[in-house]
Order: structure tokens, then C-alpha cells, then sequence
């Protein structure tokens, strides 16, 4: 009598077919046996399945709504903070005026920058360090750069 479960593992795609027609009546019912065997032992209840898939998806959901929260929100707090630089540029006169008294927009643009990389750092080593949580917030950062 054939193995036909050792012959099951050891078949290669392609050469099923002829193997499988070369069984007799016996063999193919034999074959049926193993073959369900098989599809029990290594089955995943199709609800499983589905969760997993449902679970994977949602969480694919949720972590590309987060990343597009993640460019609006730093889009919009580049846009904010570059309002807040200019306003404290002019409250604390730091706008630059060449000898006619007018803006002079190279310095301008220079120190703009600075101050601007700055205050980025500045913010960056205020949320790091964790020390103040009330005012670790870059929401708290932002509405302080809206009420001055």
C-alpha cells in the first residue's frame, strides 16, 4: 500500500495532476482522508481571518489619518509661528533698517531666520525635557504666539 500522505508532501504543483490520476479508487479516497486532515490541523476559522484583516485595516486607517494630522498640523504651526516671529520681531524692534531708514531685506531675511531656528529649538528642547508639562505643549506654544 502507497504513502499516501508522505506522497502528498513530497508532490510538487505542476506534477499533481498525473500523480493524482495515477491513484486508484482506494488511494484517491486515502488522499481524501489525509487532505482533510491536513486543511483541519492547519485551518483558521474564517472569523480569525477576517478580524485580523479588519484589525490590520483599521489600524492602517488610523495610522494614515495620524500622519496626515502630523503634515496639516506642522503646516499650519509653520505658518502660525512664522505670524509669531514677525510680531515679536516688531515688539522687540529687531527689524533691521539700512542708513535711509528703510528695511533692509537681506538683513531682514537673515535675521528672521535666526531667530525663527531659534525659537524652533528652543520649543524642541522645552518639549524633550519634560520639565514643565502645563507648558510642554506645542498647543501651548502656539496660542501664547496668538495672545502676544
Amino acid at each position: 500500500m502507497r504513502d499516501i500522505k508522505k506522497e502528498m508532501t513530497m508532490i510538487k504543483g505542476g506534477d499533481f495532476l498525473e500523480w493524482y490520476d495515477s491513484l486508484d479508487a482506494v488511494d484517491k479516497a486515502q488522499y481524501k482522508v489525509e487532505f482533510n486532515k491536513l486543511q483541519e490541523e492547519y485551518q483558521v476559522p474564517l472569523n480569525v481571518i477576517l478580524n485580523n484583516s479588519k484589525n490590520t485595516f483599521e489600524e492602517d486607517l488610523i495610522q494614515s489619518r495620524i500622519e496626515q494630522a502630523i503634515k496639516d498640523a506642522s503646516e499650519w504651526i509653520e505658518e502660525s509661528s512664522f505670524e509669531c516671529v514677525q510680531e515679536a520681531m516688531a515688539k522687540h524692534n529687531v527689524i533691521p533698517l539700512n542708513e535711509f531708514k528703510e528695511m533692509d531685506y537681506d538683513k531682514l531675511d537673515k535675521r528672521f531666520d535666526y531667530i525663527y531656528r531659534e525659537a524652533i529649538k528652543t520649543l524642541f528642547n522645552k518639549l524633550t525635557n519634560h520639565t514643565d508639562t502645563s507648558s510642554n505643549t506645542l498647543s501651548n506654544f502656539a496660542k501664547k504666539c496668538v495672545r502676544d
